[in-house]
């Protein structure tokens, strides 16, 4: 059974005869995976100009009412960092037994095909029919960290948060925006399923023992690693009603491999 479209509470999927549209001998079929996110301003009550709110740490934090000018650019600095990001990063290889992918359908021109694995963030005003509806405060100026999660952002979400490794000659640059959007389909931390982070959950751990655990995005870092198309496999397995670990992937492209590296900083 091949299925062109899934709609799930976690996010939607569409899988594209792409082949067929474009022609060429190599030409993958596209799935897209369409995350739709309602970004809601969390204001002071009334008309107060201020409040504390707990952030994820159950620390009250010092925010004020956002202004319309900071709002906008949040919104769509937020759509621009998190599509690009996420899109176009990585293809689909299915089992070797399955063939409803193939391109033509039949005859000696028949093709195997890969899978791109897309992404598109839509952004509603109104939270019904969104994947997630998200929280944002505008934070004090004198508030110098806020711990958000996938649900609950700060204005500062947008911002690079810098981790230095043990030896400190490594500096990575943190995106929390991306990072959770990650969460949002499906990925945890780079560390999580050890027996240190199980045993001690949230703790830095969990977000790498190694340094390439902790370069990932879901560590401290900003890159990606092919573990990180899980959701795109997943779904795959949904669409052709086969098993996600027969399915492979590799990096769409060379840009994609080496995608958020702009962020890391060797001293």
């Amino acid at each position: 059974m091949l299925s062109k479209s899934i709609h799930s509470s976690n996010f939607d999927s569409t899988l594209f005869n792409t082949p067929a549209l474009l022609g060429g001998d190599t030409t993958p079929w596209d799935l897209v995976i369409y995350l739709k996110v309602c970004l809601k301003q969390k204001n002071p009550p009334g008309t107060a100009a201020d409040f504390y709110l707990k952030d994820s740490s159950k620390i009250p934090r010092h925010c004020v009412r956002w202004a319309d000018p900071d709002w906008r650019q949040f919104v769509n600095q937020y759509q621009r960092q998190v599509q690009d990001f996420w899109d176009e990063n990585f293809l689909l290889t299915p089992p070797a037994s399955y063939r409803k992918l193939d391109w033509p359908e039949k005859g000696p021109k028949a093709r195997p095909r890969q899978v791109k694995a897309g992404f598109r963030l839509q952004l509603l005003e109104h939270p019904a029919g969104a994947h997630a509806t998200i929280s944002c405060v505008r934070l004090d100026s004198t508030t110098a960290f806020f711990r958000s999660n996938s649900l609950l952002y700060d204005s500062n979400d947008l911002d690079p948060l810098t981790f230095s490794t043990a030896t400190h000659r490594v500096d990575l640059q943190f995106l929390t925006s991306r990072h959770e959007v990650g969460h949002l389909l499906g990925l945890g931390h780079s560390n999580e399923n050890s027996a240190a982070c199980r045993a001690h959950p949230n703790s830095e751990i969990c977000y790498g023992a190694s340094l390439s655990q902790r370069m990932n995005i879901m560590g401290e870092g900003s890159m990606l690693d092919l573990e990180d198309a899980e959701p795109w496999l997943k779904r795959a397995a949904r669409h052709t009603s086969t098993n996600s670990k027969d399915w492979k992937a590799s990096w769409a492209s060379t840009e994609a491999a080496f995608r958020g590296a702009e962020l890391v900083e060797l001293r």
